[in-house]
């Protein structure tokens, strides 16, 4: 096995998000623009998963593969993007509490939208990567510090020892939201109806959530990677092939 090539350490991620956060509460202080404001985190927590989603989309000499991932790289970097906001709308309120102007209905909608935005676009993603992932028989391994670790080169990525420090495997994070944002919104819909009472508050609660444990264990067993080299065994990544950055 080839040894792992040093990455970058993940303090400087932590560095980078905390002067992401500041510089995006101090815009939110100066414009109250709440969407204006989210730009930045939003492209912070895409940014390194849209860069691996374009760089295997060339790289991966196995198109199916190459597209599948594709999307499931996608999903995570709007999943990513979310988190990021949602930081960011946490910091924000703060800042609000803090200078006594609370936020106004339209800025907590703003907010809102970003938030919910991001995870609808990783769900929807989310949804037709899982498919297809399940179509083609594929496992799946999605990590936005693989990019790295390989020094843009896949053929590494059937060839070493993964260590955990460079990150978890974000398919099961897609997989995740797929199934349990859809299920919230019914869970919540139960909850709310005119006709609810006590038993569709139990639904809600208890049953919309467990339906999906089965389902996200099916899928799981079937599409997702332990490691990087069950998703790209040596034989289909082209040996004499250059992965281009």
């Amino acid at each position: 096995m080839c040894d792992v090539p040093h990455t970058r350490p993940r303090q400087v991620g932590y560095l980078v998000s905390a002067a992401t956060l500041a510089i995006a509460t101090t815009v939110y202080a100066v414009t109250r623009e709440p969407l204006l404001a989210l730009v930045l985190p939003w492209l912070r927590g895409a940014w390194e998963p849209f860069r691996a989603a374009f760089w295997l989309l060339r790289a991966d000499p196995y198109r199916a593969r190459a597209r599948v991932c594709f999307a499931f790289y996608i999903a995570a970097g709007c999943w990513r993007a979310a988190f990021e906001a949602l930081l960011a709308v946490l910091a924000f309120i703060g800042v609000a509490n803090a200078t006594g102007v609370p936020p106004s209905e339209a800025e907590a909608l703003a907010t809102l939208w970003a938030f919910a935005g991001g995870l609808t676009l990783s769900t929807l993603i989310g949804f037709c990567a899982i498919c297809a992932a399940v179509l083609h028989k594929l496992r799946i391994w999605i990590s936005p510090s693989l990019r790295h670790a390989t020094n843009n080169d896949l053929r590494l990525a059937a060839d070493f020892g993964w260590d955990p420090k460079n990150g978890a495997n974000y398919a099961v994070v897609v997989i995740a939201t797929t199934l349990m944002v859809p299920l919230t919104v019914i869970g919540a819909a139960c909850l709310i109806s005119p006709r609810g009472g006590e038993l569709a508050g139990a639904i809600a609660v208890f049953g919309v959530p467990a339906a999906g444990i089965p389902v996200y264990i099916w899928i799981s067993s079937r599409i997702i990677a332990r490691s990087p080299q069950e998703c790209w065994p040596a034989e289909t990544v082209d040996p004499m092939g250059e992965s281009r950055a």
